[in-house]
């Protein structure tokens, strides 16, 4: 699962690399700087406060989670596990969350398992940790995602911006 959720991210994060510092052909002026992944830390570090202590960060795929709700029911624990789920991403910014970039609702009864949603990376990663009606956040430094490169979205995800999604799983079955 840990080549299932990096390949991705490298080959995204690699592209995005290349092209994210472009000079300006006018003035040879670079136009963004990506922030590191300790620079990232520091901001999210500092919009989080008090909430810190409440988020674990693992160290193995550089983001911060923070289990909400455990859950109570089955749990997600394989990739043949059949998921149902619903999320938001949002901005990650001074006020805490801001604008909404990305969301998803899969209504129950779960259908698809859970390699399904590959191609939703934060999914695979997130959905295991929690069981049936429990619910976590994420948040992803821009270190791991666009640095400076600008995405589009449900809102557009300004340059070296960091994001929060909230997963809640609401069916499994096996």
């Amino acid at each position: 699962m840990k080549k299932r959720f990096w390949l991705p991210v490298a080959a995204v994060v690699t592209a995005l690399a290349l092209t994210a510092c472009l000079k300006n052909n006018d003035d040879d002026i670079v136009r963004c700087t990506p922030y590191s992944l300790q620079r990232d830390q520091q901001a999210i570090d500092s919009i989080i406060g008090s909430e810190l202590d409440s988020y674990t960060f693992d160290t193995q795929n550089s983001l911060y989670y923070r289990i909400n709700n455990p859950g109570e029911g089955e749990g997600a624990t394989t990739n043949d596990s059949l998921v149902a789920f619903n999320y938001v991403g949002r901005l990650l910014n001074s006020t805490g969350t801001g604008a909404i970039v990305d969301s998803l609702t899969i209504k129950p009864p779960a259908t698809n398992n859970l390699s399904y949603y590959a191609r939703l990376i934060v999914a695979s990663y997130a959905l295991p940790k929690i069981k049936e009606g429990g619910s976590i956040s994420v948040i992803i430094p821009s270190s791991q995602l666009f640095g400076c490169q600008e995405a589009n979205g449900v809102n557009r995800v300004p340059p070296n911006s960091q994001l929060i999604y909230t997963y809640n799983l609401t069916d499994v079955r096996r």
